[in-house]
């Protein structure tokens, strides 16, 4: 079910006159077959996921596939504000309800080589994680929820970017946009700056719809992780006006995911 959240005046300052928080539940596609002899691409990296929770199942919004240096499984990301009313669950979770209460993952693939698969998960979400868009700005680690993936998904994880990205770079969200199978999986956009926590970033097309979007990557030139895609609004100085997406910068959550990894594995 789409959540949507008034703007606050930080947002305002931030140049975003409304914005919504962009989740959304969507159901997942059927998937199609995968092609064994086709290269990976980085969208094979994102998917439409289920997860098991002690509330019922949580379909919403987007997951990704991603290696880290310190991680020698690949990890499953998405958005932990998915984790709560604003994917459809009655009760919000905290990182520790997360860690406690999912146990399993479905993920339907979106790319050229589409793939689905059940599996089990242990959670990887940092202690300190909490959902965006509550607060003036977002602190620590912010808005990110992560889990083991299996071993097998290591071809099509991305990779993380070792640094922030500026404005005036070029990015791209990799995700599904509901009930527009025409847009396809890349959304261009150029980076716009860093407020209150917010990676903000301006979309090619100004007329973009954006839900069901939370959790998916956002990726540079070069295919490897930016940042979370968290939300999406419109400026309305702009003629026509355009939309302004905000995300998780990779830098604020990359190290407490790998020292969460860390730890798992010495258990």
């Amino acid at each position: 079910m789409p959540f949507c959240q008034r703007p606050t005046p930080w947002l305002r300052a931030a140049l975003l006159a409304a914005l919504c928080a962009v989740t959304g539940a969507a159901a997942a596609a059927p998937a199609s077959a995968a092609s064994a002899a086709a290269t990976p691409t980085p969208t094979d990296a994102i998917f439409r996921p289920v997860f098991t929770t002690p509330q019922g199942p949580l379909n919403a919004g987007t997951a990704f596939v991603a290696r880290f240096d310190r991680c020698e499984e690949p990890v499953l990301l998405t958005a932990i504000h998915l984790f709560g009313p604003a994917g459809g669950l009655p009760q919000a979770m905290s990182s520790d309800d997360v860690k406690h209460g999912v146990s399993q993952a479905e993920l339907t693939g979106l790319g050229r080589n589409a793939k689905h698969m059940l599996f089990e998960v242990d959670s990887l979400t940092p202690e300190n994680a909490q959902p965006c868009c509550t607060s003036e700005r977002m602190f620590g680690v912010g808005d990110v929820a992560a889990f083991t993936a299996p071993v097998r998904l290591k071809p099509i994880a991305l990779t993380m970017a070792p640094n922030d990205v500026v404005a005036g770079d070029r990015v791209t969200l990799l995700a599904p946009l509901a009930g527009n199978a025409e847009a396809g999986l890349r959304h261009d956009a150029t980076v716009v700056g860093v407020h209150d926590g917010f990676l903000l970033y301006k979309f090619d097309d100004p007329n973009i719809q954006l839900r069901a979007t939370s959790g998916a990557p956002v990726v540079d030139s070069a295919g490897r992780v930016v940042a979370i895609n968290l939300m999406g609004g419109h400026l309305s100085k702009d003629d026509p006006a355009a939309t302004i997406g905000g995300g998780n910068p990779v830098t604020a959550w990359r190290g407490a995911v790998e020292a969460a990894c860390s730890a798992s594995a010495q258990k």
